[in-house]
């Protein structure tokens, strides 16, 4: 036994016998040799790699500073270089510390020379390894990088394994790659972003607005490829439909027409020789025209037939139900109401589909309930049962398959292996039903509590409210609180009038009453009086105008309380705001209301802002 002198107070016995040296170590627990060697090697011996997947690269005014003061020993990280040839290098990474290096002056520069990087295709995988996870690197630059790799001759898988690249993102690089010159107008995006953005290539104005979205945040960008999809479906449609109209040899008109003392009038506004006329009649009339449009709520093409000179076509003007009316052109202001109805269509549209993705992405991939999922689940089983049904009459089941992620339009398996799982199935059918109650043009008409809640529940685990949704949402608010407000009114009248009255040993004797001036025309509305907190009511069209506590109401055909107004002092003033305000509404002219309420099954009548007709009280 041999004795090892160790530093400290006294020498100790050791057994050589129990020393590992490094030769007697596994191979596999030895240090491994770092790959090149570490010199300082000329600035101006190296060059920029023909395959830097980096696009442009600057110097760094603080690196410069440093080497100005230190000389090379202000470089802390030196570059990676691989050897052409002797004393010539290709740079593999560090382009902003060479350009800094020679903003500095220096002649000698850190490198680290890889001879283990001879091949281009192991060059372009170093650089990618170096820069990938950088957040200044662009979406377009990873995807050049990777492209080469492909041209280099790498799989998918290859790239994987040479890049540490995930393969989803390896395929969404080589789309974006694909995207030619359009790939630097989505730099700014991720790569998942930009592989999403590929699909709308060929629209320059479409990029540029999913860029501006992905500056809001991820679901503003969804929301925004949503929308611009649903542009692009509806484009496509119309397309298709105007060449099959031209081929037809259909003219088309490229605005829709002024019909309001003009020789232009819709077909199904005209007769002809007594018969009323339809757009297959009028084929054959030289004035035959067409105005084809986008639907908003469903994006569907609509088709509008004309006949641009129908007297001299010898029709005549039709001058029943059903038929539009000449009413005059749109002001400023009804002209505002359509547009914004349009846009709010466009947008519920594009929220329904967010909320969707949304619920099968983030709610029903859920082992467990969320939390008051079940309290829905039992409030809506007793209370509102109906909901359910009219989902269930439906033999297509809708949104079920889909938010439970199996085929559309199949039947629904309950692939659930725990209890807990199958109630996630119960919240499905829940969100189907609620679902299908909310369609594009919810965000209009009476409050809609159901709707309401299904959206504050979905709030509540963190889905982001979309400001059309809010609306629905605020609209019952509204209601409540002017539910709660005339309710603690009459409580507070009927209160009052339960008072007990003073005794008295005398009975109260009425005085005489004063002489009156005969009463003002009822028929007169202007002039009309009706004693405070009692309704008074007056036949509007189809609604009715009735006036209560200083305040008058407006209720639609269906019986529906739909708005309010304290600001009329009379009844003429109260038909005059009630005409405008249901034309700003519906977004239509004010003597003529097609069919807004399709689920209803009606036409609601026409309205004019004449004096109305007194009714009951």
């Amino acid at each position: 036994m041999s004795t090892i002198a160790i530093e400290h107070d006294t020498a100790e016995q050791v057994d050589t016998d129990q020393l590992v040296t490094d030769s007697d170590a596994p191979a596999a627990e030895q240090a491994e040799a770092l790959p090149g060697r570490y010199e300082l090697i000329d600035v101006k011996n190296v060059i920029v790699n023909k395959a830097n997947i980096r696009e442009q690269a600057t110097a760094n005014a603080g690196i410069v500073a440093n080497m100005k003061e230190e000389g090379a020993a202000g470089l802390i990280q030196p570059i990676v270089v691989v050897e052409i040839e002797p004393k010539k290098y290709s740079l593999i990474a560090g382009e902003g510390r060479l350009l800094s290096a020679r903003d500095a002056g220096l002649k000698k520069i850190p490198a680290i020379i890889r001879e283990d990087l001879g091949l281009r295709r192991d060059q372009i995988a170093s650089m990618l390894k170096e820069n990938v996870h950088r957040t200044d690197l662009t979406s377009a630059e990873v995807a050049a990088g990777i492209e080469q790799l492909q041209i280099e001759g790498l799989s998918v898988t290859g790239i994987m394994k040479k890049t540490g690249i995930k393969r989803a993102k390896v395929a969404q690089a080589l789309t974006v790659a694909g995207m030619g010159e359009a790939k630097t107008a989505v730099a700014g995006l991720d790569i998942p972003q930009a592989a999403t953005a590929a699909a709308f290539a060929d629209d320059p104005k479409a990029l540029a607005r999913l860029v501006e979205a992905a500056k809001e945040g991820p679901d503003a960008f969804k929301k925004k490829v949503i929308a611009e999809t649903q542009t692009k479906e509806s484009a496509a449609k119309l397309a298709a439909r105007t060449a099959e109209l031209t081929a037809a040899k259909v003219t088309l008109l490229a605005k829709q027409p002024d019909t309001y003392n003009t020789p232009v009038q819709r077909v199904n506004a005209l007769a002809h020789d007594g018969k009323a006329l339809t757009a297959a009649d009028h084929a054959t009339c030289p004035g035959h025209a067409a105005y084809l449009t986008i639907r908003s709520w469903d994006g569907a093409v609509m088709e509008d037939y004309y006949c641009t000179d129908w007297k001299a076509n010898k029709h005549k003007q039709r001058n029943q139900q059903g038929a539009f009316s000449v009413t005059g052109p749109l002001t400023d202001k009804e002209k505002a109401a359509r547009k914004e109805v349009r846009e709010n269509n466009a947008a519920m549209r594009v929220a329904i589909a967010f909320r969707h993705d949304w619920i099968r992405d983030n709610l029903m991939t859920r082992k467990t309930l969320p939390k008051g999922a079940a309290l829905l689940i039992a409030e809506l089983m007793v209370t509102e049962a109906h909901l359910i049904g009219r989902w269930m009459r439906d033999p297509a089941r809708p949104l079920l398959a889909e938010f439970m992620g199996q085929e559309t339009g199949s039947k629904v398996e309950v692939k659930a292996t725990t209890d807990a799982r199958c109630h996630i199935y119960s919240l499905a059918v829940i969100a189907a039903a609620h679902e299908r109650e909310l369609g594009p043009r919810s965000w209009d008409g009476a409050p809609n509590t159901t709707a309401a809640r299904w959206l504050t529940f979905l709030g509540s685990l963190g889905y982001p409210i979309d400001p059309i949704e809010q609306k629905i949402i605020d609209k019952v608010t509204a209601d409540a609180k002017k539910k709660a407000k005339a309710e603690a009114k009459a409580a507070a009248k009927a209160e009052a009038k339960t008072e007990p009255m003073q005794e008295s040993a005398v009975p109260d004797v009425p005085a005489e009453p004063e002489p009156q001036e005969p009463d003002a025309d009822p028929a007169d509305p202007s002039e009309a009086t009706t004693p405070a907190g009692e309704p008074h009511g007056y036949a509007l069209g189809g609604y009715v105008l009735v006036e209560v506590d200083d305040a008058w109401h407006v209720i639609d055909p269906d019986g529906d309380h739909i708005m309010t107004s304290t600001t009329p002092t009379d009844a003429a003033t109260a038909a005059d705001w009630a005409t405008a305000r249901l034309a700003d509404l519906r977004g239509l002219t004010a003597t003529w209301y097609p069919d807004h309420t399709a689920d209803h099954g009606h036409h609601l009548r026409a309205i004019t802002t004449t004096t109305p007709e007194l009714v009951a009280a």
